[in-house]
């Protein structure tokens, strides 16, 4: 909801109006005018359904270069306005452009302005940097990374990105089994949707996603949901969804260069680029990254130095949407990379590789018509993984993945409701290949998909607070079993200024991944065709307040999930197999706290996750014991600060031990660990071209620590960087 309020004042002179903020609307109490000189018009800009600010959304005066932006308030001033009949005109990231009805400006009464600004449909709808912003319409909290703080981090991957948001934990790489997952809030991994542009990438159920796949530089923002959201995005959202906006706006960013050189001959190169092609905004990035085939870990490690574990590759990303994004936009992606297999791999298999290619293309159409807007999106993706292991245990195998999937449809506005129905069908493809052993392939497996989804809320103004409920359900089923029907009710309240609360209910569910149910067996593994899919009932209340500059926000969360697949190690054939928990109760708390003084030259941010998730089996010996891999404490530190052209980042994670076995040996646990990192950058100019030079140090105090068994983390390493936006 946007609500602007025009004051008008006369140049030099006493403030001609006396302003009164109301109940709905707004009233607004002229006491005088007098003015046909230039006048000042100020307003507050905020979402439609939460009536929360909106920072960093432009403003203007159509047909004219008087312009502003909102600031954390959602405030803007719009200043040396002409006398006149003016449209003011806003736009930001993730809503539709709006424009409001013809405002006069005159000597004489104005009534106040009320202006509502929609959220985009087609991805998960975002938010402002600093407010929480629902997808599918439900009144949830959303947290939010942008293009803009991307770069002042000077993040190198999307993974390392997503690394860097509040209550999120990345867990492994695509050199160490399992691939990269993402835990939020302390949530078992693989239990997290990863989206692009609001569409499902493939892995989603069926395993991990490979992040590395998507370049950085093509990434507008980064948003993560937490919570059970099977009503956004499925089966693969028992515990969030993390959304990738990469999609062109009408605010072109200038290319940009950058190139990265560090320790163990590894480097990065990256080229981007927003550009207008016939009224239309198109996108583009290529990324290459290599790194030498000796690699150094902290001192302590029993291999302190591993050979063989080059990496080599690139991607590349490209996309075209109207400069409304109203009809067609087209995307895709490329990435193919051959990766050396450090950590425990190379004690039995020194020289093993993975040779990995992945693309991906998709279309998306909106329409808009009065209060109706249909859409519809289809996307196609194909994976493959080839690893290669040449001496000791011998290995030639490939994974080959396809997904493709068509959604349709229809967001309505009617009465002060808006809703949103969708229906998606999905079909997953899975072939296992052993070129040595072909009578250990596990062949080739599908499964088709369905969903069926429908929310509404229901928006309540009155003396400036904001109150919203969501209610919905999702169904979704597949050619192998029965549909499953996951409710979902949202409940938030806000006020204009200090307090905002929220909470909700749902149940949520996992499918069994395709790989899990027919691994092939060997010596290390071997799936389990009886499977059970995942169910779960949570609940959360969160509570947000805003002081000012500081703002501080805590979420409580509650989860029941019934047939946790769990992936363990059998004592009689020493081969791991996955099972399905009986009972895990899970429940925990995130706390987060930000603070931007000196007029933002000055930010401070800390989270921390508190989880506690126990097996509720009754079986003997694991009953009772805490889930493995769900750290009790996580801690994330952030500190930055600009002075004059310099600016500089310390970010730090404290991350508490992890139990590794079911039944929690002591012998088996991943010790805690704390790991710091520091980025400093300079300007060399602020002009076209914008040149800077940066220098970064990961892992200061060179922490040894452990993401999975027997894969240490690398030790402390530096790199240089230069960078041109031109």
């Amino acid at each position: 909801m946007l609500f602007a309020t025009l004051v008008i004042t006369r140049r030099g002179r006493f403030l001609p109006w006396l302003c009164a903020l109301g109940i709905g609307a707004g009233m607004i109490i002229p006491i005088a005018a007098h003015a046909q000189t230039n006048q000042v018009i100020t307003g507050i800009v905020q979402d439609e359904l939460t009536g929360l600010p909106l920072e960093s959304a432009r403003v203007r005066l159509l047909g004219t270069d008087i312009s502003s932006s909102t600031d954390g308030g959602g405030r803007f001033l719009l200043s040396e306005v002409p006398p006149g009949v003016w449209r003011v005109g806003v736009e930001r990231l993730g809503y539709l452009a709006f424009e409001s009805e013809h405002v006069t400006i005159s000597e004489g009464f104005r009534p106040g302005l009320t202006l509502r600004l929609t959220p985009n449909p087609i991805p998960l709808p975002p938010h402002s940097a600093t407010s929480e912003r629902p997808p599918m319409n439900s009144p949830r909290g959303v947290r939010r990374l942008t293009r803009e703080q991307l770069q002042r981090a000077g993040h190198r991957t999307l993974p390392e990105a997503i690394d860097d948001i509040p209550g999120v934990q990345i867990h492994g790489s695509p050199e160490t089994p399992g691939g990269t997952r993402v835990s939020i809030g302390g949530v078992s991994p693989e239990r997290v949707a990863i989206l692009i542009d609001g569409l499902p990438l493939c892995g989603n159920g069926d395993g991990s996603v490979n992040l590395d796949a998507v370049p950085l530089a093509a990434v507008s923002a980064i948003e993560v949901t937490p919570g059970a959201n099977s009503l956004v995005a499925g089966d693969a959202a028992m515990g969030g969804v993390v959304n990738i906006i990469t999609r062109p706006t009408q605010s072109r960013q200038p290319r940009r260069g950058r190139i990265i050189a560090g320790q163990h001959d590894h480097y990065d190169a990256s080229l981007s680029g927003d550009e207008s092609l016939l009224g239309a905004g198109a996108r583009w990035a290529v990324e290459k990254r290599q790194r030498g085939n000796t690699f150094e870990y902290p001192h302590g490690d029993s291999a302190a130095t591993r050979h063989g574990v080059g990496m080599d590759d690139w991607r590349f990303f490209g996309a075209i949407s109207p400069a409304r994004m109203e009809w067609l936009s087209l995307s895709a992606f490329h990435y193919q990379a051959d990766l050396g297999q450090p950590g425990a791999l190379q004690q039995p298999t020194p020289g093993a590789t993975n040779a990995t290619r992945n693309t991906r293309v998709q279309a998306r159409w909106q329409g808009r018509t009065g209060a109706y807007r249909p859409m519809a999106a289809a996307w196609f993706e194909s994976a493959r993984d080839h690893y290669i292991s040449p001496v000791s245990y011998r290995s030639d195998a490939e994974l080959v993945e396809r997904f493709a999937g068509l959604r349709t449809g229809l967001d309505a506005r009617v009465i002060g409701f808006t809703s949103r129905t969708e229906t998606e069908l999905r079909g997953r493809w899975t072939e296992g290949i052993d070129h040595l052993r072909p009578q250990s392939s596990f062949g080739v497996h599908n499964r088709t998909e369905w969903t069926v989804r429908h929310s509404a809320t229901g928006r309540l103004d009155s003396h400036g607070h904001t109150l919203a409920l969501t209610v919905g359900g999702a169904i979704d089923g597949d050619d192998s079993s029965a549909p499953v029907y996951s409710p979902r009710v949202d409940l938030a309240w806000s006020t204009p200024t200090v307090v905002s609360l929220r909470g909700g209910w749902g149940r949520a569910f996992r499918r069994p991944p395709l790989t899990s149910l027919f691994w092939k067996a060997d010596a290390f593994a071997v799936g389990n065709p009886n499977l059970k899919p995942e169910r779960s009932r949570d609940w959360d209340l969160g509570v947000e307040v805003r002081l000012g500059p500081l703002r501080a926000n805590s979420r409580y969360f509650d989860r029941e999930i019934e047939g946790m697949i769990l992936w363990q190690r059998a004592t009689a054939t020493g081969q791991y197999t996955p099972l399905n928990l009986d009972r895990v109760e899970s429940y925990g708390r995130e706390d987060q706290a930000s603070l931007a003084a000196f007029r933002e030259h000055l930010r401070v941010s800390w989270s921390h996750v508190w989880n506690a998730s126990y097996d509720e089996t009754g079986v003997v010996n694991y009953d009772g014991q805490v889930i493995p891999l769900t750290p009790r404490h996580t801690h994330d530190l952030s500190l930055e600060g600009e002075v004059w052209r310099i600016s500089t980042r310390l970010s730090g994670q404290w991350v508490s031990e992890r139990q590794i076995r079911r039944d929690n040996d002591p012998g088996k646990t991943l010790r805690p660990y704390r790991l710091f990192n520091l980025y400093l950058r300079a300007a060399l100019s602020r002009q076209s071209p914008d040149l800077s030079v940066a220098a970064r140090i990961n892992n200061l105090t060179n922490e040894r620590y452990d993401l999975l068994e027997r894969y240490p983390g690398p030790g402390r390493t530096w790199a240089l960087e230069a960078a041109i936006g031109f």
